[in-house]
């Protein structure tokens, strides 16, 4: 059993390194994909119904707020965590009423987004249990 993420970045430096960090600290974890459009994060959610979506709020092309639209309640599927260096408050007040729960700086230690995916990570493998 293994637990799914998939990974919105544009910034391929970022998305590899955060992707490395996490699947060593979390062995079970796999990244499933990782997209830079909606389009892409579409067809990656689609296909594999991740249990964790990790994404910045800036896409090359298509908009967050349209995925989220797209995915629909699939969303219940999923735990969301925004990783961003520039949310504003009205976008996170937004995020917030699209069930968004976790936010942190891009910039955040390592330590902090692992301390923050854990418990994420426990509710989605008692899902998988049940």
């Amino acid at each position: 059993m293994y637990l799914k993420m998939l990974l919105l970045e544009t910034n391929p430096v970022v998305s590899h390194g955060l992707t490395l960090s996490l699947e060593e600290h979390f062995p079970d974890l796999h990244c499933i994909g990782i997209a830079q459009t909606e389009i892409e994060a579409l067809a990656h959610y689609e296909a594999h119904e991740p249990h964790l979506v990790i994404f910045d709020i800036s896409l090359v092309e298509g908009d967050i707020f349209d995925f989220l639209k797209a995915i629909g309640s699939k969303r219940n599927k999923s735990a969301f965590l925004c990783l961003s260096q520039s949310l504003t408050k009205e976008t996170r007040r937004s995020l917030e009423s699209w069930g968004i729960q976790h936010f942190l700086q891009k910039s955040s230690p390592i330590d902090h987004i692992v301390e923050t995916i854990t418990p994420m990570l426990t509710k989605a493998k008692k899902k998988l249990l049940q």
